[in-house]
């Protein structure tokens, strides 16, 4: 079990910057606030409009897309952020499972998160 908490450990904080940057960059994305409105009653920040064109294209904003870098890189980096983020919240899990005499918490709150947001969607 110390091994899994030490990888744990490491594999959240190493992908922690990428986490809270995709957490904010979607949640202002979430409102649209990413994006002008084509009325033109708004426009996005640029730091904000910069964000969002990472969080969805993989790089900043560029009038000539043609000369644009590419865009693996960065894929790469956010998909091995991907894998980082399934496996320390399966290690989460696991954690979670194992410490805890009384494991029906644990599942109602797996439950919970998984059902909750299934709910919402379905009665939209």
């Amino acid at each position: 079990m110390k091994s899994i908490r030490l990888l744990h450990l490491y594999l959240g904080c190493a992908f922690a910057p990428l986490l809270v940057f995709f957490i904010v960059s979607g949640l202002l994305q979430t409102f649209e606030l990413h994006e002008g409105k084509k009325s033109g009653t708004y426009r996005p920040p640029a730091w904000l409009a910069a964000a969002g064109s990472v969080h969805t294209h993989q790089r900043l904003p560029s009038p000539d897309r043609e000369k644009a870098a590419s865009r693996t890189p960065l894929r790469i980096v956010f998909t091995v952020m991907c894998a980082g983020l399934l496996a320390t919240t399966t290690l989460g899990l696991v954690m979670a499972w194992s410490m805890q005499k009384n494991r029906r918490g644990v599942v109602w709150a797996i439950v919970a998160g998984t059902a909750i947001p299934v709910v919402i969607i379905l009665l939209q």
